[in-house]
């Protein structure tokens, strides 16, 4: 989880959840051709940031789920 993230918009919020969804889908388009690490471990260690974003977010995301909508959307 970023230290910042009570900082961010709910924008920004959803753009980094973004990231770590589309990182998951396809890690490998993800890599920097000048990573010194090896691709096992720059993977693991994304999709473990990953999961650990997607852990905390989930809840919210029930919940936003579970509230009806306004009439004003």
């Amino acid at each position: 989880m970023r230290e910042d993230w009570d900082l961010l918009t709910v924008s920004e919020r959803v753009e980094a959840v973004r990231g770590s969804l589309l990182f998951i889908a396809d890690p490998v388009s993800h890599l920097d051709e000048h990573d010194h690490v090896t691709l096992a471990d720059y993977t693991l260690g994304e999709l473990y940031h990953s999961r650990l974003v997607l852990q905390r977010l989930l809840p919210h995301l029930i919940e936003a789920a579970d509230v009806p909508p306004s009439r004003n959307d």
